[in-house]
């Protein structure tokens, strides 16, 4: 059983007026055997309050964020097969006041989760080694200017790597994206890789994927920034 953590804390007047700021951060780990395989976890959590004077535009600004980090793994053996599954969650908070002695004017407060859990099972099939899995996200916001918001996503996914770095070698893989907001997405990669001469190797590969709007895109609104709700995912061939 095995504990380990650390803190850190750190302030400044600044270079100049209102640019002062404070971070305080801590984490733990710890790590220890359970049942047949081996458990670990970690958790964070960093505070920063720092001000922004004529950062954002012409204002004396502060700004302050709170962020806690926490995860848990499990790896465990099971036949020929090795079974990892993590879960984790993560709560950011970003509180924004644009003239610092004067809060009313405009201040910002949003609240974001981001909660994930995930399961891979890996093995080897005669020379290949294979690798099946799944996971589910869930993303959540609650802000004074951006509204309120929530995403679901899951995902099946499976990898195969056949070859070593001495021979000809092969991963073809392929996941499966299934979204509230958005559907579904499939992505195929596939990669080869031969060697043409000692120290020379030939390399290609070939991707599919989508990148979805974050929050700030789909929703903010500012005098030099405006969102738009109907944007759509980004997808791409590499």
């Amino acid at each position: 059983f095995v504990v380990n953590g650390a803190t850190e804390y750190e302030k400044s007047d600044g270079y100049r007026a209102g640019t002062d700021y404070r971070i305080g951060q801590a984490r733990v780990a710890i790590a220890a055997p359970l049942g047949a395989g081996q458990f670990e976890s970690h958790a964070g959590v960093g505070v920063r309050d720092f001000g922004a004077n004529d950062f954002y535009g012409p204002y004396n600004s502060t700004e302050r964020t709170g962020t806690i980090t926490t995860d848990a793994n499990w790896t465990v053996a099971a036949g020929d097969w090795t079974l990892a599954t993590t879960a984790s969650a993560r709560r950011h908070t970003d509180r924004f006041t644009l003239i610092r002695d004067d809060p009313a004017i405009y201040e910002n407060l949003h609240t974001s989760w981001q909660s994930t859990g995930e399961v891979v099972a890996r093995t080897n099939v005669g020379a290949a080694a294979l690798a099946l899995g799944a996971d589910a996200d869930n993303a959540q916001l609650s802000s004074d200017r951006l509204g309120s918001h929530a995403e679901w996503r899951e995902a099946l996914f499976g990898e195969l790597a056949l070859g070593t770095l001495a021979s000809p070698s092969l991963n073809l893989g392929v996941r499966g994206d299934a979204s509230s907001l958005y559907g579904g997405f499939l992505s195929p990669p596939l990669a080869v890789a031969v060697p043409v001469a000692d120290g020379l190797r030939f390399r290609a590969s070939a991707s599919r994927g989508f990148r979805a709007p974050t929050w700030t895109e789909l929703y903010y609104v500012d005098p030099t920034s405006v969102g738009n709700a109907n944007l759509l995912p980004e997808r791409f061939w590499s």
